[in-house]
């Protein structure tokens, strides 16, 4: 009986441990670290841009890294203006990112990606948005939604250097940005929103006017 009882013992504190391991490794969005906002950029000599660089991070509950974590960036919130590029060009040393083009009617598509074995993703998405216009509609604040293997870790702000997605980011989208920042003042446009600070502001056209002179250009093909 003894025996019997220490085997009952074992193979419960087995499986409380499994339990614990299990449960150590669901991502949790209070520990992990999440943009507020990114911005989506051209191509420069081949590449995703540097000034559209973004770091996440995955961590369980213990602030432990999760290794080889399933990111997805879904853009389908941001159906009115935002588009990404399809294929993902990336960057020499950054993480490896496709686009999912899978998406429901008048949807963008989103992004995957898999963290390293600190839990890391480093990652750049070329893309742009649909302002041709002055007051052209847009998306306000926080339209996209980040995923680590299913969990929620919240909602990302997206940002568009290329405002009117064709021709690279030139002056053009300079006169653009001036419409959500100046001309329709109380209407905010998440895209135009460079540094997060869920406002259009000169600050905002600073940054526009940078990524400017860094000669981008658009990708050819996009999602939607």
């Amino acid at each position: 009986m003894t025996g019997l009882l220490r085997k009952a013992m074992l193979f419960s504190c087995a499986g409380v441990m499994a339990a614990s391991y299990v449960m150590a490794a669901v991502p949790d969005p209070t520990t992990s670290t999440v943009p507020c906002g990114i911005n989506l950029v051209g191509i420069k000599s081949g590449q995703a841009d540097i000034k559209g660089q973004f770091t996440v991070v995955v961590r369980d509950l213990a602030g432990n890294p999760i290794a080889g974590s399933a990111l997805v960036l879904d853009f389908n919130g941001c159906e009115i203006d935002i588009r990404i590029c399809t294929p993902q060009p990336g960057y020499t040393g950054g993480t490896a990112l496709s686009a999912d083009c899978t998406a429901p009617p008048g949807g963008v598509g989103s992004i995957n990606a898999v963290t390293d074995g600190s839990g890391t993703a480093n990652l750049r998405i070329v893309g742009g948005a649909r302002n041709t216009f002055s007051h052209a509609p847009g998306e306000g604040f926080k339209c996209a939604t980040l995923y680590a293997d299913g969990v929620n870790l919240g909602n990302v702000n997206i940002g568009a250097y290329d405002q009117d997605g064709s021709g690279g980011i030139t002056p053009v989208d300079q006169a653009h940005q001036l419409s959500d920042n100046f001309d329709f003042p109380g209407v905010y446009r998440g895209r135009s929103d460079h540094d997060c600070s869920n406002s259009d502001t000169p600050v905002d056209l600073g940054l526009q006017i940078s990524a400017d002179l860094e000669v981008m250009s658009s990708c050819a093909v996009y999602c939607h």
